[in-house]
Parts: C-alpha cells; structure tokens; sequence
C-alpha cells in the first residue's frame, strides 16, 4: 500500500481539535457495551485525542499516541492525569505485550501500514481483548448541493496551490483490493459487523474553512498568505443553509482468548 509522507499534519494540531466533530455519544456507548475490561485503553494514530478523552473516563489510565507533536501539545495541555500522551508513529511503538483491553483508531488506519499495525496491536491486547476502528464523513462528503460546490472549491484551490502530490497516488484502491477487515483477520482478528449512525448537523462558512485547514492535503500552512482569500471564497459560494447527515461508524474486533 502507497505510504503517507509523516509531515502531512504538521502544525494543524489546534485546527484538527477546533474543527473536527466529536463522536456522537451513542457510539461511544455503543463501542464501550462490546469492551469486557476497562483497565487500559491505547488511542492509537489519536490526532487531539477525540476518542481518547471521550472513553478515558471509564478506563484506568489511557494511550494516546500520534506521531505530530501539534497534535499531542493538545492532548497535554488538556491535564488529563490518566492521558499519556505519546509521541511514536503507530509501526514503531513500543508497547507492552498483552496490557490493553481496548486499542481504537479514528479516521487514520488507512493512512499507516495496516498489516504492521494489525500485528502490532494483536500483540498489544490482553487475550479478548478489542480492536475498534472508527470513522467519520468528512463535510464534503455527500449529495446536497452546497457539498458539491464545496468539493469544486476544495479541488480548485489543490490545483492553485500545486498540492495534488500531498496524497500517495492509489492509497484508496489499495484498501479497496484488500479491505481492512479482511487485514484484521489475517492478523488473527476475530471481526465483527460494522455498527453506525447518522446525526444531523448544521455548518458554518468557518467551520467548514477551519475542517479544511485539519486536512492532510490542505492545512493551513499550505495556504499562506492566501487562506483569507479561500475564506472569503467559500462564503460567496455557500450560500443558504449549509446542513448535512454526519455518517459515524466503527469496526470491531477481537483478539481470540
């Protein structure tokens, strides 16, 4: 599978925690009620710790490990005792073997090397111990129009500021071919059907500008000088009423006991 440049979020730390969405309360309830142990949990790939704080809470201590200091000066700053914050890319942690009852990763597995980390996590979770991967639409994913006009936008600014390369050509049908369930099994994984949930929301011109800087393929540092003018161009286009469903999902799985 093509790899991920590590750099990609560099500096987005503060846009990724003010923009991105949380996930919703019914699928944390719903990720927890398939979790039997609640002594350590590892947010894995944890960007500001979304998941990492809304399950911390009902676990003894708690992991959260990215490889962007940005991201991680969020998650200290938040002085959490029971949050570690980690600095280690996913494939060179170093993590002691069988101490997790529940390993999460949100919106990144397709960025790492899905079969390293598969077998690193295994190794990671106490015998029944659990996997979840979580995800979550991005905002211009969808059939209104105002998504549609959002992604000509999107398009149009990485063909102005030449930043078409910041994504590895063929990422998404290397998942494709092998998809991430079939990665888990071959790893020793027992998988179990996908849960999800739909939850309308309602976005600003701001929030919208502010989810494009959390992005890998346009953070803020890629616009300069320049993200006034993307600012200001996003709110002549968008006009109305800018609300879509936000689509939320995870995948469980097992380490067999």
């Amino acid at each position: 599978m093509p790899s991920f440049d590590p750099d990609l979020y560099r500096g987005a730390g503060l846009d990724y925690d003010r923009h991105r969405l949380p996930y919703p309360p019914a699928l944390i309830s719903a990720l927890l009620s398939g979790v039997s142990g609640r002594s350590r949990l590892m947010d894995l790939a944890c960007g500001t710790g979304q998941l990492a704080f809304a399950l911390c809470s009902e676990f003894a201590s708690t992991w959260a490990v990215d490889q962007e200091p940005s991201m991680l000066s969020v998650v200290a700053s938040r002085g959490v005792p029971s949050v570690r914050a980690v600095v280690a890319s996913a494939e060179s942690l170093e993590a002691p073997t069988g101490a997790f009852d529940l390993v999460v990763i949100g919106n990144a597995f397709h960025r790492l090397r899905r079969e390293r980390v598969a077998s690193l996590v295994f190794s990671w979770l106490r015998p029944g111990g659990s996997l979840a991967l979580c995800w979550s639409d991005s905002p211009w994913e969808g059939e209104e129009p105002w998504q549609s006009v959002f992604r000509s936008v999107i398009a149009s600014w990485r063909e102005r500021l030449s930043v078409g390369d910041r994504l590895p050509a063929g990422w998404s049908s290397a998942r494709a071919a092998r998809p991430d369930t079939e990665v888990l099994s071959a790893a020793g994984f027992l998988c179990s059907d996908r849960v999800s949930l739909s939850v309308p929301h309602r976005w600003s011109v701001g929030a919208l500008a502010g989810f494009v800087y959390s992005t890998s393929f346009l953070p803020r540092s890629v616009f300069g000088e320049r993200a006034a003018e993307f600012e200001a161009e996003l709110g002549e286009r968008l006009a109305g009423e800018l609300v879509s469903d936000v689509s939320y999902a995870f995948d469980f799985a097992s380490r067999p006991y």
